[in-house]
């Protein structure tokens, strides 16, 4: 039994209990100590050089990553990458969710469903909606089942709870960037009625369609538009005016900073349109 091979199959560090159970003998795991195959990072774990330094602390602590820490694992879309590990146990750890279910076998990580529960529970509502709509967009998870699972396990009466349903709600798979997402996030909060990714002929895949007929752009150096098809600006507002659309081009900054301001333009340019429509 190949001590290193064990604990590389466990993500690179465990407890010393784990291994001696999956077979390594005692005088193997001591050879492997002096021989410095292995080292301790903390009482009672062994973890091989190299090892995810994050999968390191979750075993000193005696949890597993779960919640946005988990998403690097699941190849889940963040906004950012957490300050702290968020783990599912142990006590007095400084973000901690309760819940533990993990692979017998695997790295110290939680199941993709308690990783969505948690985030649902203890990120902010944009955030929640980003790591679990790109579970859903491949197919990972179900927002009815997540809604079930929530309601199942606290009857829907905290905050916390009531948080993490209208986060739910507010996941509408096929968005195709993180940027999107949070966007999409800010003009529902503003009650527009809101498509993602729809194709218009004539004009090709907008990046959202407001109320039906209000093209909705991103633009600035945070978004890459690929609309290559497109020489000009002027080029696209043609497009969206044959195809019988109105076009608006929203600074991304403008729609995570100044929400208020950009919900203004997006309100007036409806009330044009409408009233152009007749």
């Amino acid at each position: 039994m190949d001590i290193e091979q064990v604990l590389r199959g466990l993500g690179g560090a465990a407890q010393t209990d784990t291994v001696l159970h999956l077979g390594v003998s005692a005088a193997q795991l001591a050879r492997a100590l002096r021989g410095r195959q292995v080292w301790q990072p903390g009482p009672d774990v062994l973890a091989v050089h190299g090892a995810p330094p994050a999968f390191v602390q979750a075993v000193c602590r005696g949890g597993v990553l779960t919640c946005v820490s988990a998403a690097g694992h699941f190849g889940l879309w963040q906004v950012r990458e957490p300050r702290q590990l968020h783990l599912a146990l142990p006590p007095r750890h400084p973000i901690l969710h309760s819940r533990l279910t993990r692979p017998a076998d695997g790295p110290p990580v939680a199941a993709l469903a308690d990783v969505l529960i948690h985030g649902l529970l203890c990120l902010p509502v944009p955030e929640s909606v980003v790591l679990v709509e790109s579970a859903v967009n491949r197919g990972l998870a179900s927002t009815d089942l997540l809604r079930r699972t929530l309601l199942a396990g606290t009857g829907g009466g905290t905050a916390s709870v009531g948080c993490a349903l209208a986060a739910l709600d507010l996941i509408q798979p096929g968005s195709s960037s993180v940027l999107q997402i949070l966007a999409r996030v800010v003009f529902r909060r503003f009650g527009f009625d809101v498509a993602t990714q729809v194709w218009i002929t004539g004009f090709g895949v907008v990046d959202f369609l407001l109320e039906g007929c209000l093209i909705v752009e991103l633009c600035g150096p945070e978004v890459d538009l690929h609309k290559s098809r497109f020489s000009s600006v002027s080029g696209q507002e043609l497009a969206a005016t044959a195809a019988g659309y109105q076009l608006l081009r929203v600074p991304y900054t403008e729609a995570m900073n100044r929400p208020q301001l950009m919900s203004g333009r997006l309100r007036r340019a409806l009330r044009e349109g409408r009233a152009l429509a007749g």
